[in-house]
């Protein structure tokens, strides 16, 4: 076996932990990209996020038909 053979697995045996939540946590945050706003929150209210998200979430409303990719779309 190569030297940069060996180099890959022991990489890929080094890293595969982390790899693995990484790929979880990107499913998870895929799962809720699918999920609808509500047209009358108060985003004020959410402590949670910056003030920024907060008045640009404010001045754009969504209707039901907008999901949170269309959201993550306008905030760039």
């Amino acid at each position: 076996m190569s030297n940069a053979a060996k180099e890959a697995v022991e990489i890929d045996i080094k890293y595969a932990g982390f790899i693995k939540r990484q790929t979880k946590q990107l499913q998870q945050t895929t799962a809720k990209y699918g999920k609808k706003l509500s047209s009358d929150m108060d985003y004020m209210a959410i402590k949670t996020i910056s003030m920024e998200a907060r008045e640009k979430l404010s001045k754009v409303r969504f209707d039901a038909q907008h999901d949170i990719s269309m959201c993550k779309k306008s905030m760039r």
